[in-house]
């Protein structure tokens, strides 16, 4: 029997497609989950499910979703827009990002799963698993469910469409209420959106993934409009992820954008990751811009409009810029670990009206505090028109040199800590996650990776001699 217990890591679930998670796997998820919503919520309980643009997700979801029958749970519906990949062929079960499966899953149905890997290579596969809120359920939750893992037979071509009729049918009983989800999020946007007064030409790169769905629709409806322009690339899906990977926190995937954005003189330029839960930023000159530095721009247009004393949520990996800002705002940071579940939390508890982190994750309570992309591009397109610019706009945040993070490898990871801790007493610190030091002009943050034996080193000061100076310092402690 494989390993299958590796596969559950903190709030998701993936490995190598075979190595181990496979058929196997997800059928006898399917069936445990489907028990214990046959113990909670009874046979009429009801399962939402989407998928990104990965070809090994066909049998992974067909046989999830036997194993949710074999328990007796039968009210299934898969949300998606029907999308052809580069060889001109539909994708089977549709494409729908994760933003949307959180979206249109919370308060619709009691629990709910998106298919993806995210912005990781092509042989992964991973599942994330939502609750009725659309947050996701945590895999030691998951694996505790899980009884036995039973192989399952080869697939019947016949009942796999069967199952896809059923699931993705516009006979399915639950299609009204993704369609009246998705008319109130239709008038959401167009009412933002309309309420704008400058004219955008950008550039969006969709990576091949997730949002060539919901979100491309979204967009190319907004054209109608001649206020904005859009340049669409990377727009049909790859399961190979052939132009590109994903990662909105690499500046390297960003090359195609990057010279898109100077070849039509866009004002600036987004990319989605795999999964359509993240947006990336360029410029106009085509340069990266950091996450944490936009989470300053739109915390700063998201309290302009809100009252005084509102909370905004940060991860403390992120530039002293975001508290700096938050404060002159009138608004009260508030720092998180590192983590959507945190930053989640944190919103909850401090009833915040926005939350970001250095890794482009950026939640909005007005869609239940869920990642969602395109609130993030409406609240940038929103401050833009108080500058210039874009650049114009980014600059006046910007305060900090802030050099790439930096990995470490030790053999014990307390023992930096309590190291750091001791040499800079003197100072202020912090110990949300791992320790940070702050100081007049900047601050570092050295922080344990949850999966390897690494520390993650974050640092910025008010000048590039100052900052490598205080990095060189610290690197006594870390190598």
């Amino acid at each position: 029997m494989k390993n299958y217990e590796s596969c559950y890591k903190s709030y998701d679930i993936r490995s190598v497609y075979d190595e181990p998670m496979d058929a196997t796997f997800t059928y006898s998820l399917g069936k445990w989950i489907g028990n214990h919503l046959m113990s909670t919520v009874w046979a009429d309980a009801t399962f939402v499910f989407g998928s990104d643009v990965r070809e090994a997700n066909n049998e992974l979801i067909y046989w999830f979703l036997k194993g949710l029958e074999e328990s007796g749970i039968t009210n299934y519906i898969g949300i998606w827009l029907p999308v052809e990949n580069i060889w001109g062929q539909q994708q089977l079960w549709g494409v729908a990002s994760s933003a949307m499966l959180y979206y249109l899953g919370r308060n619709n149905f009691d629990m709910g799963a998106v298919f993806t890997a995210s912005h990781n290579p092509p042989e992964y596969v991973w599942m994330k698993v939502i609750n009725n809120k659309g947050l996701l359920v945590p895999s030691a939750d998951l694996k505790a469910l899980v009884k036995e893992y039973t192989p399952v037979p080869e697939l019947d071509e016949e009942d796999l469409q069967r199952v896809w009729e059923k699931a993705m049918g516009p006979e399915n009983t639950h299609e009204s209420k993704i369609d009246n989800s998705l008319e109130a999020l239709s008038g959401m946007i167009a009412e933002k959106f309309g309420s704008l007064t400058s004219s955008f030409k950008v550039v969006v790169d969709y990576s091949n993934g997730s949002a060539i769905s919901y979100e491309k629709s979204y967009l190319e409806a907004l054209e109608q409009n001649e206020q904005f322009t859009f340049i669409h690339q990377h727009h049909l899906a790859d399961s190979t992820f052939s132009s590109h990977e994903s990662d909105t926190t690499n500046p390297h995937d960003y090359a195609d954008l990057m010279k898109a954005v100077l070849d039509h003189e866009a004002d600036f330029g987004i990319m989605f990751d795999g999964d359509g839960d993240r947006l990336g930023f360029v410029n106009s000159k085509g340069e990266f811009v950091s996450g944490d530095l936009m989470v300053a721009v739109m915390a700063k247009n998201i309290l302009t409009n809100a009252e005084p004393g509102s909370s905004v949520v940060y991860d403390v990996t992120s530039t002293n810029t975001i508290p700096e800002v938050i404060t002159k705002m009138w608004g009260i940071p508030v720092p998180s670990r590192v983590g959507h579940r945190y930053i989640k939390e944190k919103m909850v508890e401090n009833d915040a009206v926005y939350g970001g982190e250095l890794s482009w994750h950026l939640f909005f309570p007005e869609v239940g505090s869920i990642e969602f992309p395109l609130l993030a591009l409406y609240h940038t397109m929103q401050e833009m028109d108080n500058y210039d610019s874009f650049d114009a706009m980014v600059a006046d945040i910007c305060q900090y040199y802030k050099p790439p993070l930096v990995n470490y490898k030790v053999t014990d990871k307390e023992a930096v800590i309590n190291n750091i801790k001791e040499a800079y007493k003197e100072y202020e610190q912090d110990y949300t996650d791992g320790v940070r030091v702050n100081f007049d002009d900047g601050r570092f943050l050295v922080r344990p990776s949850n999966t390897e034996p690494k520390m993650r080193m974050y640092a910025e000061a008010s000048t590039q001699a100052i900052c490598e100076e205080r990095v060189k310092e610290l690197e006594k402690y870390l190598v």
